[in-house]
Protein backbone atom coordinates (compact mmCIF):
# COMPACT_ATOMS: atom_id res chain seq x y z
CA UNK A 1 0.00 0.00 0.00
CA UNK A 2 1.19 3.13 -1.15
CA UNK A 3 1.34 6.00 1.28
CA UNK A 4 -0.53 9.52 0.69
CA UNK A 5 1.94 12.41 -0.38
CA UNK A 6 0.82 13.99 2.83
CA UNK A 7 2.05 11.68 5.23
CA UNK A 8 5.24 11.41 3.41
CA UNK A 9 5.44 15.50 4.19
CA UNK A 10 3.83 15.37 8.08
CA UNK A 11 7.02 13.96 9.33
CA UNK A 12 7.81 14.89 12.59
CA UNK A 13 11.01 16.06 11.01
CA UNK A 14 9.78 18.62 8.82
CA UNK A 15 12.15 21.78 8.46
CA UNK A 16 9.44 24.23 7.05
CA UNK A 17 7.32 23.19 10.28
CA UNK A 18 10.54 23.50 12.89
CA UNK A 19 12.05 27.31 13.44
CA UNK A 20 15.92 27.52 11.90
CA UNK A 21 17.89 26.41 14.74
CA UNK A 22 15.46 23.93 16.43
CA UNK A 23 15.35 20.09 15.51
CA UNK A 24 12.70 18.26 16.51
CA UNK A 25 13.22 16.82 19.94
CA UNK A 26 12.43 13.01 21.17
CA UNK A 27 11.40 12.16 24.96
CA UNK A 28 14.78 11.40 26.16
CA UNK A 29 16.45 14.48 25.08
CA UNK A 30 13.25 16.61 26.68
CA UNK A 31 13.91 14.17 29.85
CA UNK A 32 17.83 15.53 30.02
CA UNK A 33 16.94 19.01 29.42
CA UNK A 34 14.47 18.69 32.27
CA UNK A 35 16.59 16.70 34.80
CA UNK A 36 19.13 19.65 33.94
CA UNK A 37 16.69 22.15 34.18
CA UNK A 38 16.06 20.38 37.91
CA UNK A 39 19.71 20.86 39.01
CA UNK A 40 19.80 24.39 38.11
CA UNK A 41 16.50 24.82 40.20
CA UNK A 42 18.43 23.58 42.93
CA UNK A 43 22.11 25.38 41.93
CA UNK A 44 23.45 22.55 41.09
CA UNK A 45 25.35 23.60 37.82
CA UNK A 46 25.20 20.60 35.39
CA UNK A 47 28.35 19.54 33.67
CA UNK A 48 29.25 20.96 30.24
CA UNK A 49 28.87 17.74 28.68
CA UNK A 50 25.19 17.12 29.34
CA UNK A 51 24.33 20.16 28.10
CA UNK A 52 26.33 19.37 24.80
CA UNK A 53 24.17 16.35 25.06
CA UNK A 54 20.80 17.66 24.68
CA UNK A 55 22.22 20.90 22.69
CA UNK A 56 23.57 18.11 20.15
CA UNK A 57 19.99 16.39 19.43
CA UNK A 58 17.97 19.96 19.66
CA UNK A 59 19.93 22.86 18.56
CA UNK A 60 21.22 23.04 14.70
CA UNK A 61 22.92 25.83 15.51
CA UNK A 62 25.19 24.56 18.00
CA UNK A 63 25.62 21.54 15.55
CA UNK A 64 26.69 23.33 12.85
CA UNK A 65 29.10 25.77 15.42
CA UNK A 66 31.23 22.52 16.73
CA UNK A 67 31.16 21.01 12.89
CA UNK A 68 33.06 24.26 11.68
CA UNK A 69 35.47 24.07 14.44
CA UNK A 70 35.96 20.50 14.03
CA UNK A 71 36.09 20.22 10.45
CA UNK A 72 37.36 23.58 9.20
CA UNK A 73 39.58 24.36 12.53
CA UNK A 74 40.49 21.01 12.79
CA UNK A 75 39.73 20.97 16.49
CA UNK A 76 38.47 17.51 18.40
CA UNK A 77 34.83 16.70 18.34
CA UNK A 78 35.30 17.50 22.30
CA UNK A 79 36.99 20.79 22.16
CA UNK A 80 34.56 21.82 19.14
CA UNK A 81 31.20 20.93 21.18
CA UNK A 82 32.47 23.12 24.18
CA UNK A 83 33.42 25.73 22.14
CA UNK A 84 30.57 25.75 20.53
CA UNK A 85 28.97 26.17 24.15
CA UNK A 86 30.76 28.65 24.75
CA UNK A 87 29.61 31.03 21.48
CA UNK A 88 26.20 29.70 22.16
CA UNK A 89 26.22 31.29 25.83
CA UNK A 90 27.90 34.45 24.66
CA UNK A 91 25.54 34.46 21.60
CA UNK A 92 22.37 33.97 24.59
CA UNK A 93 23.76 37.01 26.35
CA UNK A 94 24.71 39.45 23.12
CA UNK A 95 21.39 39.12 22.54
CA UNK A 96 19.48 40.08 26.27
CA UNK A 97 17.73 43.17 26.26
CA UNK A 98 20.07 45.39 28.36
CA UNK A 99 17.80 46.04 31.19
CA UNK A 100 17.27 42.51 31.35
CA UNK A 101 20.76 41.34 32.11
CA UNK A 102 22.33 41.18 35.74
CA UNK A 103 24.37 44.22 36.54
CA UNK A 104 28.30 43.48 36.86
CA UNK A 105 27.66 39.27 36.09
CA UNK A 106 29.68 36.81 36.70
CA UNK A 107 30.64 34.07 33.52
CA UNK A 108 29.25 31.42 35.67
CA UNK A 109 26.19 33.35 36.24
CA UNK A 110 25.52 33.87 32.61
CA UNK A 111 26.59 30.44 32.21
CA UNK A 112 24.10 29.49 34.37
CA UNK A 113 21.25 31.61 32.86
CA UNK A 114 21.92 30.90 29.63
CA UNK A 115 21.62 27.04 30.50
CA UNK A 116 18.50 27.74 32.15
CA UNK A 117 17.32 29.52 28.98
CA UNK A 118 18.44 26.65 26.34
CA UNK A 119 17.48 23.91 28.10
CA UNK A 120 13.73 25.25 29.44
CA UNK A 121 13.12 25.86 25.50
CA UNK A 122 14.06 22.03 24.63
CA UNK A 123 12.05 20.82 27.45
CA UNK A 124 9.05 22.55 26.44
CA UNK A 125 8.83 21.43 22.69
Amino acid sequence: MMASPAALTDSPHDTESTPYGELPVDDITRRCAEKNLDLLSRGVMPLDSAVISVLRDANMLFMERAAISEIDGGLARRDAETLALEEIVVEWWQNLPAHSRPDAPLWGNVRRLAFKSLLAEVARR
